[in-house]
């Protein structure tokens, strides 16, 4: 994991992703990593997963590095936004999900309308976005040719 200056660009990203987990606490009446625990991150067997927490208190998850150098544990105020904690395992049943349509063992976790918004391009005409292809959460196509 490597770290980088933040751009405007990704400021307003997160703004948008932010608003989105608000969103979900307003309408559901329960904060955002309960909802997300409950609908989604406990129906796909997400075990070490949360979006609270640091590599102090999980010894499983990625340290990040910058110059060669372990990293501080950034927490973010905007949980919706980015900051996600998870194994490889437990992010390989979130990609099994979104390859099968968001079905995982048997259980439709998300609806296959979400899944191909998710894989859509958001940002077509958007010429700050340098021909990057850019769905809900996923850079799609190459990036940096």
């Amino acid at each position: 994991m490597t770290s980088r200056a933040a751009t405007f660009k990704d400021a307003l990203t997160r703004g948008r992703y932010a608003l989105v987990g608000a969103a979900i606490e307003r309408t559901s009446g329960c904060e955002f990593e309960a909802c997300a625990q409950k609908s989604l991150l406990q129906p796909l067997g997400m075990r070490h997963a949360s979006f609270l927490g640091n590599s102090g208190q999980q010894p499983y998850r990625a340290r990040g590095y910058m110059k060669g150098k372990p990293s501080a544990d950034l927490n973010i105020r905007d949980l919706s936004a980015g900051s996600l904690w998870a194994s490889p395992v437990d992010l390989s049943h979130f990609v099994q999900m979104v390859f099968a349509d968001g079905r995982y063992q048997g259980r439709q976790v998300l609806q296959p309308a979400s899944i191909q918004e998710m894989l859509h391009p958001q940002n077509a005409g958007n010429a700050l976005d340098l021909d990057s292809s850019i769905g809900l959460g996923w850079f799609l196509g190459t990036y940096g040719d």
